[in-house]
């Protein structure tokens, strides 16, 4: 889990993210099952795929939810709580899977939202993501133009307008999530 989204890490490739953004579940208990396979990670929700990372652990599973920050490089997420917890030596099916994500009562499990929610969620936290890198990458154009000031040779200062530059980053963060609310 990083950043709200379901993913593997692997130490030799990083995170991978699936696409699958937990932030649009409703609260309570949901049956969670990741399957390698050729080179990717399925994530199944309920019994159903919801998202595929393109990296998959072929090393003898260490953590289940996230690990602790002296084994990766960064900060652990709130997984929430694991009622059960199983791991299979061998590649479970989509059958096996929906069964066991049912053993539940369906009156206790809470339904997944439609997929056009889920996928309207994801979109809206990449357009976010995608916001925010721009204003990043705007903030660093400002302080390139403040620190380099009379620095910069008049010839690259005409070529390359830094303000403007980075008032047209500020408008297409501001556009992107506009035209992503409609």
């Amino acid at each position: 889990l990083r950043g709200g989204e379901l993913g593997v890490y692997v130490h030799s490739a990083g995170f991978a993210g699936s696409g699958f953004h937990v932030g649009v579940l409703p609260a309570g208990w949901f049956h969670l099952a990741a399957v390698g396979h050729g080179g990717k990670t399925t994530f199944y929700i309920n019994g159903s795929p919801r998202g595929i990372a393109d990296s998959q652990c072929e090393e003898p599973v260490r953590f289940v939810g996230n690990a602790p920050p002296a084994f990766i490089a960064s900060t652990p997420q709130p997984f929430g709580v694991i009622a059960d917890c199983r791991v299979f030596a061998r590649e479970v099916d989509e059958t096996e899977i929906w069964g066991l994500a049912h053993m539940v009562p369906a009156s206790d499990r809470p339904s997944m939202p439609p997929d056009d929610v889920v996928d309207a969620h994801a979109r809206a936290v990449e357009v976010a993501a995608a916001a925010a890198k721009l204003e990043r990458a705007a903030d660093l154009i400002g302080a390139a133009d403040v620190a380099l000031g009379p620095a910069l040779p008049a010839t690259l200062r005409a070529k390359f307008n830094l303000t403007s530059i980075r008032e047209a980053l500020l408008e297409v963060a501001a556009s992107t999530q506009v035209a992503a609310q409609r």
